[in-house]
C-alpha cells in the first residue's frame, strides 16, 4: 500500500510530494525534483519523519518524485 507523504525543501522554497510504500523504514534519500538538492531522512513504516542522518552509512534507497506543488 502506498501512501503520498510531502516533504518542504527549503533550498528552493517548495513543498514536493512523494508516493511511499507503507512498509518501508529506514535511511533514505528524498531527492527534490525541482533543485536536486537531497533531504536525508529517516523513514518508519512509510512515514518520512523530520529526523535526518548526515552520514551515508549503509545501504539507501532513492525514491522518486512524483510531483511538485
Amino acid at each position: 500500500m502506498f501512501e503520498r507523504q510531502e516533504l518542504y525543501c527549503h533550498n528552493c522554497d517548495v513543498h514536493v510530494q512523494f508516493d511511499l510504500d507503507l512498509s518501508i523504514d529506514g535511511n533514505h534519500v528524498l531527492e527534490c525534483p525541482n533543485c536536486g538538492h537531497e533531504h536525508c531522512r529517516v523513514v518508519k513504516g512509510g512515514i518520512i519523519t523530520d529526523e535526518r542522518w548526515d552520514q551515508r552509512n549503509g545501504p539507501t534507497v532513492q525514491i522518486p518524485t512524483i510531483s511538485i506543488t
